[in-house]
């Protein structure tokens, strides 16, 4: 499983929670790529596709409709 992580804004605080999360992610054995700046949602498909993503974890987004559906998107509100 792999998982693609991607902060709500450029910010210090975003940024640390994300790359939290990504540690936590890591030391349960679980591949993920951690951005650290927001994407457009018609990027999001394209860097999903790159890193090979099953899943995407997006803070305070919704699932874009363009994203392919064989990836999961969870949203943290």
């Amino acid at each position: 499983m792999r998982i693609l992580i991607i902060p709500n804004f450029s910010n210090a605080y975003d940024i640390k929670m994300t790359k939290g999360l990504g540690r936590a992610f890591t030391e349960l054995g679980i591949l993920n790529f951690v951005s650290r700046s927001p994407v457009s949602e018609n990027f999001l498909n394209k860097l999903a596709k790159s890193v090979s993503a099953d899943i995407v974890l997006r803070i305070n987004r919704t699932r874009p409709d363009n994203l392919d559906k064989n990836i999961r998107h969870l949203s943290w509100f």
